[in-house]
């Protein structure tokens, strides 16, 4: 009898284990989608500057770009694209992903 318990036991404390291992913690990033135009494109540094024309989040924001060759050019171009935060600020130099020129 004592040695089933201790197999009960064990295959209890392994299945736990299992599950905790499995569990990973959810990591959620908030971030904005916002909608502007290009006003200039500094390609030697990365940087592009975009008047924004989103509600929540209108001005000018400086951002910064992986691929400049992706936006080079693109001077008066309406574009829309993220940003890893959910707070607008024009001071923070943040960088844009998932680029969309829009028409128009």
């Amino acid at each position: 009898m004592g040695r089933k318990k201790g197999k009960y036991w064990l295959l209890v404390i392994s299945a736990f284990f299992l599950l905790a291992w499995s569990i990973h913690p959810v990591h959620s990033a908030d971030e904005l989608f916002l909608t502007g135009v290009v006003k200039r494109v500094d390609s030697t540094r990365g940087l592009v500057i975009v008047e924004i024309r989103s509600g929540s989040c209108p001005g000018t924001m400086t951002l910064k770009v992986r691929d400049i060759e992706e936006v080079s050019g693109s001077e008066g171009k309406k574009i829309s694209f993220f940003i890893n935060t959910s707070i607008c600020s024009t001071t923070e130099l943040n960088e844009m992903y998932d680029i969309v020129f829009l028409r128009g």
